[in-house]
């Protein structure tokens, strides 16, 4: 899924989902995390992996895709849903990035509280696919 394709990693963290796509033969590869501590430890956990990645600092949420995507762009989005502050505003956007995108490869980890056990959490996915 990654070959060829520019990919974007959402609330990257560590980058190490956009290094695993660079890793995979992705075409480059932008990090983006809000923290500064998030996008030098991505370049270097790349540059540890042999691999190039762009950091981008920026709060790209709630902006325009057409801004910073691109159609055939592959966007992957980790464990960032997590407060639901960030969920009300992430989730229209990735919505509206969806579409943008002409449904392409856009893929969500949530993790959410469970009501009877608050030490624990359970994971639920939810990927979008169509045409490749």
């Amino acid at each position: 899924a990654f070959r060829g394709r520019r990919v974007i990693d959402v609330g990257s963290g560590s980058g190490v989902v956009g290094i695993a796509a660079a890793l995979a033969g992705a075409s480059s590869v932008v990090v983006n995390d809000l923290s500064l501590h998030a996008a030098a430890a991505a370049s270097l956990n790349a540059e540890a992996n042999g691999v190039h990645v762009s950091p981008l600092t920026a709060d790209i949420i709630g902006s325009e895709p057409a801004d910073h995507f691109s159609p055939g762009d592959c966007v992957v989005v980790g464990d960032v849903l997590y407060d639901p502050d960030v969920a009300r505003r992430m989730l229209p956007w990735l919505q509206r990035l969806h579409t943008h995108l002409h449904q392409r490869l856009v893929a969500v980890a949530v993790w959410q509280q469970q009501t009877r056990s608050p030490s624990r959490r359970q994971l639920y996915v939810a990927t979008c696919r169509t045409q490749a």
